[in-house]
């Protein structure tokens, strides 16, 4: 019909295939410089590939005076600003549809342990439910409330040298963060992964570091001391419990096993409300400067971890069995000791 409406103008119509086999064609083409059609069918998802190679013309000054007769997204699709490298052909819309009964809430009874401040309280976890396959989503999350993540504290820092040879500096810093996600986690409760829907408002208290290094040489001894001092929160205290059923006998859709992750409470909600014992740790150098004729040599002996803690440094998170089982410690105190000649 095209043909013989516009005599001047003959159109081939060539079924190239579709898929790989079509774009493999296009694209030996493209490498050839022969043998390409003037007008090429192409899906969107493959469109960008091909605009990394050049091998698109801009059509902007035919095309852009249709854009109001397509949906935005679609015309983002093929545009670039004014430099429009195709004309959308067609696009399909796609949904999914579940049973809220079998993707739902269900409760967890903590079970009661030391050293986790939530046992024995009731949560509410969902289950995956795995049999309907997973459709991800990017949208705004103000399409489903307000969500809050903001950290409020202080940091300060000192550089100080107050007399000749002695240099000092470190800083303190404390702050407490908070993340609300509850209006969301209302209406999308999977936004939430593995944390109970309690847990949608996650405050920790406030959090100290301390660090300080100073160095000073004695120059009638040609000795330099330093040492460097730090105080750091132990690790965070979680729980990872892994859940089979829903209720007692009845077990999860789509999958055996949920892993859940319990959190310290203390009424506000409280990821990082409980922490592991601080980490207090003093290294320290002492270093004798020696000269001859033109050379120099420096003899140093280090002490790392100077009184010798052991704070735990990392816990297993697995619950109930093996919770909060050190897995790792600071290093024993140890000592070094090193030189270097100069000349």
């Amino acid at each position: 019909m095209f043909n013989a409406a516009h005599p001047g103008i003959q159109v081939k119509l060539v079924n190239a295939g579709q898929g790989a086999p079509e774009y493999q064609a296009v694209r030996a083409g493209l490498q050839a410089g022969s043998g390409l059609p003037d007008v090429v069918h192409i899906e969107f998802q493959f469109l960008e590939s091909f605009r990394q190679v050049d091998a698109f013309a801009d059509i902007g000054q035919y095309a852009n005076a249709h854009k109001g007769e397509f949906p935005e997204g679609t015309w983002t699709q093929v545009a670039k600003g004014d430099v429009v490298n195709a004309m959308p052909w067609d696009s399909g819309p796609m949904a999914m549809l579940y049973r809220k009964d079998i993707f739902d809430k269900y409760k967890i009874t903590v079970p009661t342990v030391s050293g986790l401040s939530s046992s024995g309280q009731v949560v509410t976890s969902f289950d995956p439910n795995r049999v309907v396959q997973s459709l991800n989503l990017t949208t705004l999350a103000s399409k489903y409330g307000t969500q809050i993540e903001h950290w409020n504290g202080v940091d300060v820092s000192i550089n100080a040298r107050p007399r000749n040879g002695l240099v000092v500096f470190g800083g303190v810093s404390t702050g407490k963060t908070l993340a609300d996600s509850c209006e969301i986690a209302g209406q999308v409760p999977e936004s939430l992964g593995m944390r109970p829907l309690e847990y949608c408002r996650i405050e920790s208290p406030f959090i100290t570091q301390f660090k300080l290094n100073g160095t000073y040489t004695i120059p009638t001894a040609d000795v330099l001391v330093s040492a460097a001092y730090q105080s750091v929160p132990g690790p965070v205290v979680q729980a990872n419990y892994v859940v089979t059923e829903r209720v007692p006998g009845v077990p999860l859709i789509g999958s055996p096993t949920a892993t859940v992750a319990l959190l310290p409470y203390t009424g506000m909600g409280g990821f990082g409300t409980d922490y592991g014992e601080r980490l207090n740790q003093l290294d320290l150098r002492v270093g004798k400067l020696l000269r001859a004729a033109k050379t120099r040599t420096t003899v140093n002996v280090d002490f790392f971890n100077l009184f010798n803690a052991n704070a735990v440094t990392a816990e297993n998170p697995s619950f109930p069995a093996a919770f909060r089982r050190p897995t790792q410690i600071m290093l024993a105190r140890f000592v070094k000791f090193s030189a270097q000649f100069d000349f």
